[in-house]
Parts: structure tokens; C-alpha cells; sequence
């Protein structure tokens, strides 16, 4: 999404969050750091998570363990589960969760291969976010506000 200068001059001027923009003082650079500083209280969606991320969250002791004497059909399910699971090495990446939240096709899978609550599912539900900043909590995933848009906005009547 887009910001307009309007939108980001009511941002910087009222300073909502409290993150000290001092608009009065008017530092346009040290504006331009703090709307794009990544903050841990800022979760964003990843959509780059790489196979390699996911191998290293695995651990097989999590999987859901197969019955003793497994039925024709159970057996089918694993290898099916295992084959899905080596495919994921030939994506360049994958997203873990959409972004309202929901499962991706990715986690729906995981969670029929890792038993629920498992270490290997928390890592991957800490894999699906990344930290973010404020100019991407207000204007979408990947939005940079340069120092020439803080002096713009600012100098708006």
C-alpha cells in the first residue's frame, strides 16, 4: 500500500506510538531512522522463508510416530508425507502463514507431520514472522521511507 505525504505528516507530527519523532525539532534524518528502525514489538509476514530455514527447524523426533504393525494406508500417508516434505527442497522459498494469519498450504502439512506443540512447529511458526518497522506496519511489507519524504511531508502546509 502506497503512503501519501498527508498520511505520513499526520504520522510524524501526532507521533501515535510514542516512537519520538519530534517533529517540532525537526531532524528529518533522524525521522527517516526511527520509521524505518525494525522493532521486535513489530511482527511482518514473511514470504521468503528458505527450504534451508526449514530443514534446520526440523528435528524428526517431532514427528507424529507411525503405529507399530501400520495399516497399507498408513503407510501410504507417511511416504506421501516424506515425499511432500523432500519437495520442499526444490522451491527458492515458501511462505508460512498468509497475511491475516492463517495457514499456508506449507503449515497445514506440517501440522499432519509434527505432532501438535512441537518444538519443530514453534520454529516454524517463528520462522513465518520477521521483525518490522513502523513505516511497514502503517504502509505494507517492504516500505522504506527516505529522508526527502520525511522533508516533503513535513514542509506541507
Amino acid at each position: 500500500m502506497a503512503y501519501t505525504l498527508v498520511q505520513l505528516k499526520a504520522e510524524l507530527v501526532n507521533d501515535p506510538t510514542a516512537l519520538g519523532y519530534n517533529s517540532v525539532g525537526r531532524n528529518d534524518t533522524d525521522m527517516a531512522a526511527k520509521i524505518n528502525l525494525l522493532r521486535v514489538s513489530i511482527q511482518i509476514r514473511r514470504t521468503d522463508v528458505s527450504p534451508s530455514e526449514i530443514w534446520q527447524a526440523i528435528n524428526i523426533a517431532d514427528m507424529i510416530a507411525i503405529a507399530a504393525a501400520p495399516s497399507a494406508t498408513q503407510l501410504s500417508t507417511e511416504r506421501r508425507q516424506l515425499a511432500w516434505l523432500s519437495g520442499i527442497a526444490s522451491l527458492a522459498t515458501l511462505r508460512l502463514l498468509n497475511d491475516d494469519g492463517t495457514d499456508t498450504p506449507v503449515i497445514t502439512m506440517a501440522k499432519s507431520i509434527f505432532t501438535a506443540a512441537s518444538p519443530t512447529l514453534v520454529r516454524l511458526n517463528t520462522l513465518s514472522n520477521r521483525n518490522g518497522s513502523r513505516a511497514e506496519q502503517l504502509y505494507g511489507r517492504d516500505t522504506f521511507i527516505p529522508i526527502l519524504d520525511i522533508s516533503a511531508a513535513l514542509n506541507l502546509p
